[in-house]
């Protein structure tokens, strides 16, 4: 079992892929029971809200957020390094999405 405070590459590496899936799974995807489109549709239309529920570049953000914080409370990363890994796991899963998710360079294109 690989302890992930002894391996900061490993903990970066899975806590990307991990803002990437929260970020994808919110942003396009129904989920189990449609929970996720449901969550897009909650605000109202034209909203802020509504507009950064659908876009998995900012979604990735708070997924970030979310991942380095459960980093920090498992001790996987000190407190001080919090603001930086919440950072670089939210850039890391927009450079994931720009590269590997069908249609966005035909959407840049446009």
């Amino acid at each position: 079992m690989i302890h992930l405070p002894d391996h900061p590459w490993v903990a970066l590496a899975l806590g990307t892929l991990a803002t990437y899936r929260l970020a994808l799974m919110i942003s396009s995807e129904s989920g189990p029971g449609r929970i996720f489109r449901k969550l897009r549709r909650l605000p109202e239309k034209g909203s802020a809200t509504k507009e950064g529920l659908s876009c998995p570049f900012c979604v990735s953000i708070w997924s970030g957020a979310l991942v380095a914080g459960f980093y920090w409370w498992q001790k996987v990363i000190s407190g001080i390094d919090w603001t930086l890994w919440w950072l670089a796991m939210s850039a890391g899963a927009v450079c994931i999405y720009m590269t590997f998710t069908k249609g966005f360079s035909d959407k840049k294109s446009q």
